[in-house]
C-alpha cells in the first residue's frame, strides 16, 4: 500500500506466496486492485490466495511466466511485488512488469551485496524499481494503524499462522520454514510454554 501504491482497477502479480505474499496480497486486495495474480511453486498455498483476494494464481513451474502475464494483463502487471529472496524471481518480475508503467517492489532479501540486471532502456521507457523494508511503514503512525486492522479483523493475521510451537522448538520452526513444511511460513512460538 505504501511502497506499491496500487490504483483502483490495477493489475498485480506477487511472487511468493507465504506470510509476507499473503499481506501483500491483501494490500492489494484493499487497494482496490482488479486483477490480483499469486505466484509460487508450492500450489498448495493457492486455495488461501484465492480466499485473501488473488483472482488468478500460477505455479512457475508449469507456465512461462512473463508470456502468460503479459496474455493474462494485456502486456504485463501494472505492479509486480517480490517476497522471494532469489535474484533470478526479482528479474523475472521486473522483466515482466508492464513495458510503459510496471512497477517492481522487491520485498525478499538476498545475500548482502547481491545484484540484479535492470535494464537501462527498460528503465528509461518506463519500468520501476522499487525496494522496500516494513512495507515503507513509518513505525511510529504505520505499526498502531496495523494493530487497529487486525483487532478489526481487516487483517487476518490466524489465518496466516500454521503451526503453534514452544520457543525451544525453535530450530524446528526454522527447519520447517526452510523445507516449506510450513505452507504460509509463519509460526507463532508459544513464548509462555
Amino acid at each position: 500500500m505504501n511502497a506499491g501504491q496500487v490504483t483502483p482497477g490495477s493489475s498485480c502479480a506477487i511472487w511468493g506466496l507465504g506470510g509476507v505474499g499473503m499481506c501483500v496480497v491483501m494490500g492489494c486486495r484493499d487497494s482496490g486492485a482488479a486483477k490480483i495474480i499469486g505466484l509460487d511453486v508450492n500450489s498448495s498455498k493457492f486455495q488461501l490466495a484465492k480466499e485473501f483476494g488473488c483472482t488468478d494464481v500460477l505455479n512457475p513451474k508449469e507456465v512461462n511466466v512473463p508470456e502468460k502475464l503479459a496474455e493474462m494483463t494485456g502486456g504485463g502487471p501494472d505492479f509486480c511485488f517480490v517476497s522471494v529472496g532469489l535474484i533470478p524471481v526479482m528479474e523475472q518480475a521486473f522483466n515482466s512488469s508492464h513495458p510503459a508503467w510496471g512497477k517492481t517492489v522487491i520485498i525478499g532479501l538476498s545475500d548482502i551485496g547481491d545484484t540484479m540486471k535492470a535494464g537501462i532502456w527498460e528503465l528509461i521507457y518506463g519500468r520501476k524499481l522499487v525496494g522496500t523494508s516494513y512495507g515503507g511503514y513509518k513505525t511510529r503512525i504505520g505499526i498502531p494503524k496495523l494493530v487497529d486492522k487486525v483487532l478489526s479483523g481487516q487483517i487476518q493475521l490466524e489465518k496466516l499462522i500454521t503451526h503453534r510451537l514452544p520457543l525451544e522448538k525453535i530450530n524446528e520452526g526454522f527447519l520447517m520454514l526452510t523445507t516449506g513444511e510450513s505452507l504460509r511460513s509463519i509460526i507463532d512460538f508459544d513464548l509462555k510454554a
